[in-house]
Formats: C-alpha cells, sequence, structure tokens
C-alpha cells in the first residue's frame, strides 16, 4: 500500500514549531515527532504516497533514496501498530493536496516517541462522552 490517512477522529495532532504532537484518544498514549517525522506526518496529512515522500525528501536534503524508503517504511510500519494512521486508496484521501508548511529539513532518521504518562487522564475525559454537538453537552443516558 502506498497511501496512508490520519486515523481520525482517533487521532489528532497540532504542529509546534516543527514538531509535532500526536494523540490517539482511543488508547489514551500521546506521540512527540521530531522535525523529519513531522515532515512525513504533515506530508501523509496532505495526501502523498510513500513514493512521493521519499522522492521530496531525497530532492530536498540529497539523501539516498534507499535510506529514505527504508527509514519512512519504518516508521510508518510504527504507526500503523499505534493505530495513528490506515493504510487507504489513492481515492479516499480527502480533498486536494493542501500546501505544506516550509520546513528547512536537515534529514535525520525520523523520531516519534510515545509517552503514556497522562493515559488515564485522556481515557477519562469527559469530551469522550458528548454527542456530535461537541462538549460541554453531555451524551444522554441510554437508561433514562
Amino acid at each position: 500500500m502506498d497511501f496512508y490517512m490520519i486515523n481520525r477522529p482517533e487521532v489528532i495532532c497540532e504542529e509546534l514549531d516543527g514538531e509535532t504532537v500526536v494523540i490517539n484518544l482511543e488508547s489514551g498514549c500521546y506521540y512527540s515527532l521530531d522535525l523529519s517525522a513531522s515532515y512525513i506526518w504533515q506530508a501523509l496529512d496532505n495526501g502523498m504516497s510513500t513514493s512521493d515522500i521519499c522522492e521530496k525528501i531525497c530532492e530536498d536534503t540529497g539523501i539516498k533514496k534507499e535510506t529514505l524508503e527504508s527509514d519512512v517504511s519504518g516508521l510508518l510500519s510504527y504507526m500503523l501498530n499505534e493505530d495513528l494512521i490506515k493504510p487507504c486508496l489513492e481515492s479516499d484521501l480527502p480533498g486536494p493536496i493542501k500546501v505544506m508548511n516550509k520546513y528547512d529539513l536537515v534529514y535525520s532518521y525520523p523520531v516519534i516517541e510515545k509517552h503514556a504518562d497522562i493515559k488515564e487522564m485522556l481515557i477519562l475525559d469527559p469530551i469522550h462522552e458528548v454527542e456530535d454537538v461537541g462538549w460541554p453537552v453531555r451524551k444522554k443516558d441510554p437508561e433514562k
């Protein structure tokens, strides 16, 4: 599979100064992505295929394509195992490709760190127990 998409709505993310914080609301774990992993994450979110991502990084940095393919494949395997992304068809991707944030990418092996220190808090968060209208309107108790 050459295309992946963010596993929304279970996964949310925010970019902060080139690094990305990703939260899996189902597992309660959050992840910090370094600059290289953030670049790959954003490229996936913009509908780029894995081969296009590798070509773009190779073009921008001069890193060997074989190295990039191995690095990207390893990162994507980890993200799949953590249910952060899911395979998809190109036709499943949402809308046109957005403009990516500009990075002065000095490529290094992409690093993603998993944190579970607020897991219970995230899982107990009342926002998980609301209707589509959102918080603070609580879900109706089905027994009432």
